[in-house]
């Protein structure tokens, strides 16, 4: 019995090493809302979505890094202090996936940075709405088909 653990053991290891991630994909922070019944979700959809929608953020965040670099050279302003960056793992994410009037799949995700004691019970249910809130809530959309990242919007200063 102990020599068939010993041979059995290192296999287990081996095979369970190789099975596939999900690539950080987060299912404790993703909500994935019914927007349109004719249509589901994928885990490939949430990918793309995902990837395209980085690459954009990282445009945004070089440019607001670039806006501050050149604020400061200009007006020598000794208080400037760099704006904290959009990272999407760092939100809370309530996808909706739906298709537009020429039939192509689109992803439009709702970012949320925390949630409070009354968006918590409904927040995998239905989209939440906040008034403000700069960098913690914003929302951006994907043509998954077209692989178009459009409709980015950051929610007001707080």
């Amino acid at each position: 019995m102990n020599k068939l653990l010993i041979l059995l053991f290192p296999i287990c290891i081996f095979s369970c090493s190789k099975t596939k991630k999900t690539d950080n994909l987060d299912i404790i922070k993703i909500a994935i809302l019914k927007c349109d019944s004719s249509i589901e979700a994928t885990e490939k959809d949430i990918f793309l979505a995902e990837e395209l929608i980085n690459k954009r953020l990282k445009i945004f965040n070089d440019d607001e890094n670039a806006q501050n670099d050149d604020f400061n050279y200009v007006l020598n302003d000794p208080f400037h202090y760099k704006k904290e960056e959009i990272l999407l793992s760092n939100y809370y994410k309530q996808y909706c996936v739906y298709k537009n009037e020429k039939k192509e799949k689109i992803v439009s995700l709702n970012c949320l940075c925390s949630l409070d004691e009354l968006s918590l019970p409904n927040w995998r249910k239905s989209i939440i709405v906040v008034k403000d809130g700069g960098n913690c809530y914003f929302q951006i959309s994907v043509n998954l088909d077209r692989k178009i990242v459009f409709g980015f919007m950051r929610n007001g200063s707080s």
